[in-house]
């Protein structure tokens, strides 16, 4: 698992160059980030250079750097969940409190990247001001990226359809539990700071 202070420890490389190329193209300053689509010319490019064995990419602009970096996770054989927690993990978008324990049955691997993830997403909209431009919230990315986290293993469609709304609403509750850890984090740092010594004037 990813340690408290670093959420990027053993997380593969490539996920972090991606998250670093969404950032780095104003994606904190871009309204529908994650949602508006990127060129798809652009995107096929990049994933055809990672096929060949590049270590680093480059975008055009932040919609296709936000594209690459979705459709990396939805190309992944399996979820971040895997197959087998699917029915525990929608049990738990109605118990919340189950999150943590589940997310504890994942393999290392997987576990340092959804850590990972839900910090960058966190990251995204934990500030009032980025949202206010971005229109991104913590619901809306739970939307964009529950396939990245789990997706229903049955073939049919409409059961397919059936079951996305519960699995938008298990990624959005990690997401605010996510949102919720860093706030009391902050909130405790803050409270052990040492108060300002008084001016003597």
């Amino acid at each position: 698992a990813a340690g408290a202070g670093d959420s990027s420890v053993g997380v593969p490389r490539v996920v972090r160059m991606l998250a670093s190329a969404v950032l780095d193209r104003g994606a904190k300053s871009t309204e529908g980030v994650f949602r508006v689509p990127g060129d798809v010319g652009d995107i096929n490019r990049c994933k055809a250079e990672l096929n060949g064995g590049a270590a680093v990419v480059a975008p055009a602009d932040v919609h296709s750097a936000a594209g690459l970096f979705k459709v990396f996770f939805r190309d992944l054989p399996t979820p971040l969940i895997p197959p087998e927690l699917y029915a525990e993990a929608l049990a738990a978008s109605d118990a919340p409190e189950r999150i943590p324990a589940l997310l504890e049955k994942l393999p290392p691997v997987n576990l340092a990247v959804a850590n990972f993830l839900l910090a960058f997403l966190a990251d995204m909209c934990s500030d009032p001001a980025v949202v206010a431009v971005t229109k991104m919230t913590d619901s809306n990315l739970g939307m964009v990226f529950s396939p990245s986290f789990l997706r229903n293993p049955s073939e049919d469609p409409s059961a397919i359809m059936a079951t996305q709304p519960q699995e938008q609403k298990f990624v959005t509750a990690m997401l605010k539990s996510k949102l919720g850890t860093a706030s009391a984090t902050a909130s405790s740092d803050a409270v052990a700071a040492p108060a300002a010594a008084p001016d003597p004037s």
